[in-house]
């Protein structure tokens, strides 16, 4: 998930080091026990901040619960306070400040290049990160709660971090500020898509803490939303159950109905191009198994058409372009080519038109289609709806 540009409140930095004090006002509990609604109550939160020896926990859980603050004023729904994204969070910025550089790429370590690569870091195995960044100047006598109101006030004047923070994908949250001498450099991590899954972390708490981080599994489910990738490759392979309902309209003016089913294979390659918008080509191929509904079939009228009327097994192939909003709608249309093997032998190819709209993703991993086509050749047409699902998978290469 590529992060937003950040805001940049102030120009000059100067750096000396800091030694994070020994005892914090701010344990992980409070979190728990503290609720939106109370945390302004929280008599530390109002307290000068010590800028020789800040209290970075404290600030931490500042800008935590001003960030969820703000998504309850604009109707978003509060997030759940993750660990590991304030690990990810804190070393990121007390990174930018000991290497001297403000930007969501590490130009040092290779293993932390990017959030996904720090969300590793940090124990999260299923990372889909947007990360907020920012610096400012802090005077002296500022509490920690207007040190933070004033980060967010920033961050919400700038349209893509104010996207990250009012995202309705969101669905965790981790703060990570570092101090020193009286300029500030605060991250903000947000979990999309679905809860972390975790593991050990390699990174550590402020102060040099870890966690017991088997006990922050999350159970939130994958949400109806995307995470906001913004500019990625993305490939996918699956294999698809297909049923079909329609109608076949022969040379009389009779109907007939008929199901059909096959096991196709399919696979696409996109370009995330904007947040949630990927363009991408489809392609299918497989083999239809045909079953009329009914009587069995007229063998007058079916002769018409096919002589081998013992024939009910179709290859076929088709390529579509069209677009994924998101990771679960999918819209595209497209062409396709069935082909007939008569009694004679010669195979006959017929053309066909697709639109397909798709709910809960494509190759990602389960997902479901419906699809409306079109057929004409042979004097014969095709008007159907199909069903499938299928499994698969997906591959994302960020830029």
């Amino acid at each position: 998930m590529n992060s937003r540009i950040p805001a940049v409140v102030a120009c000059a930095l100067f750096f000396t080091p800091i030694v994070l004090r020994a005892q914090s006002h701010w344990n992980l509990e409070l979190y728990k026990q503290i609720s939106l609604s109370d945390f302004r109550q929280f008599e530390p939160f109002h307290q000068p901040i010590d800028l020789q020896n800040p209290d970075i926990p404290l600030l931490n859980a500042a800008l935590f619960y001003v960030t969820n603050e703000q998504r309850k004023n604009h109707d978003r729904a509060p997030l759940e306070y993750l660990p590991a994204l304030e690990i990810m969070a804190f070393q990121h910025s007390k990174r930018m400040t000991k290497w001297v550089f403000f930007s969501h790429r590490d130009p040092v370590d290779p293993e932390r290049k990017n959030p996904q690569k720090r969300a590793s870091l940090a124990g999260i195995t299923n990372p889909y990160v947007a990360e907020n960044i920012i610096r400012l100047f802090v005077t002296p006598g500022q509490t920690y709660l207007q040190v933070a109101e004033a980060a967010l006030q920033a961050w919400m004047n700038s349209k893509g971090h104010r996207q990250n923070i009012l995202s309705r994908g969101a669905v965790q949250l981790g703060c990570g500020a570092y101090l020193e001498n009286q300029f500030l450099i605060a991250t903000q991590n947000f979990q999309h898509y679905e809860g972390a899954q975790l593991r050990a972390p390699e990174d550590l708490l402020p102060g040099g803490y870890s966690y017991p981080w088997w006990e922050y599994h999350s159970k939130i489910p994958r949400k109806f939303a995307s995470s906001p990738f913004s500019k990625a490759l993305v490939l996918g392979i699956a294999r698809e159950v297909q049923y079909y309902w329609g109608t076949e309209m022969f040379r009389t003016p009779d109907e007939q109905e008929y199901l059909r089913m096959g096991f196709p294979t399919s696979a696409f390659v996109g370009f995330t191009f904007w947040r949630y918008i990927t363009i991408a080509v489809f392609s299918r191929w497989g083999v239809h198994n045909q079953y009329r509904i009914g009587e069995l079939i007229r063998q007058q009228e079916l002769t018409q058409v096919f002589p081998d009327t013992s024939m009910h097994a179709f290859p076929y192939k088709e390529f579509q372009i069209g677009f994924l909003f998101g990771d679960y709608i999918r819209a595209s249309f497209g062409k396709g080519q069935q082909t007939i093997r008569q009694a004679d032998g010669v195979d006959t190819r017929i053309d066909y038109y697709i639109g397909t709209i798709g709910g809960y993703g494509h190759c990602d991993p389960i997902f479901f289609y419906i699809r409306y086509e079109m057929m004409g050749g042979l004097d014969l047409k095709y008007y159907q709806i199909s069903m499938g699902a299928g499994i698969g998978l997906r591959f994302r290469f960020l830029f």
